[in-house]
């Protein structure tokens, strides 16, 4: 069993640098992990992309459901204690997994452990660095105690994810903010002051690709809950 699953939900992955994500993975320096790549029904070639890696799962949704369900998905089908979401067009630093592991293991009631990153643009040249812990004194802060916990710099005991159900799938913009505020409410939260994951800014990123209305109707319900 290992001890890590790496989770990467994956739509039209193949131009979207699903790749360079998985390869990220597959290089680090500690490897106790599994990755699965959930398909979230993909109308590309990201099928066989991802099928040239003989180390990866792979599974397809048969409706596209959005990267809560993708990664609620790959949640279910994990094997290992801990989780790490990666977006498809995010990148981790090599010893991501080694440098975060030992920490969320050394604390038991902590339920995430999550670090600084950088912001880089489309060719992955960093523009500018991303500190963790936020004090903006915002009403979304205070309620998860400061912590930005960025999905792809977080390192999550199962655990605890499954206790308080996972992302919320009816939200398509704010589901880690959420996430964040329900595992607050119950858990310790960790912050490892170090860059260790890279987030890309482009024109086609996931969630600028989310239609208005119904980006709209996702920050209704963030704020209804």
């Amino acid at each position: 069993m290992p001890l890590v699953s790496a989770i990467i939900p994956a739509y039209n992955g193949a131009s979207r640098y699903l790749e360079q994500a998985i390869c990220t993975v597959l290089a680090q320096t500690f490897q106790d992990h599994e990755l699965i790549v959930v398909d979230d029904a993909s109308t590309d070639d990201t099928a066989r992309l991802v099928l040239r890696f003989p180390r990866v799962r792979y599974w397809r949704r048969a409706d596209n459901g959005g990267q809560s369900a993708a990664r609620n998905d790959g949640a279910r089908l994990a094997q290992g204690t801990y989780l790490a979401f990666l977006d498809q067009d995010d990148l981790w630093e090599p010893s991501l997994l080694e440098e975060t592991v030992p920490v969320l293991q050394a604390d038991p009631d902590a339920a995430v452990v999550h670090c600084d990153g950088y912001q880089v643009t489309e060719r992955n040249e960093i523009m500018e660095y991303d500190g963790a812990m936020k004090h903006t004194g915002s009403t979304t802060q205070i309620l998860r105690g400061g912590h930005d916990i960025a999905t792809s710099g977080s390192l999550f005991r199962k655990a605890c994810f499954d206790a308080v159900g996972g992302y919320d799938e009816q939200l398509p913009i704010w589901e880690d903010i959420d996430l964040a505020i329900r595992l607050y409410q119950r858990f310790r939260l960790l912050h490892l002051p170090k860059p260790l994951y890279r987030h890309r800014l482009y024109t086609r990123n996931v969630s600028r690709d989310i239609p208005s209305e119904r980006a709209l109707l996702g920050r209704q319900r963030f704020l209804e809950k």
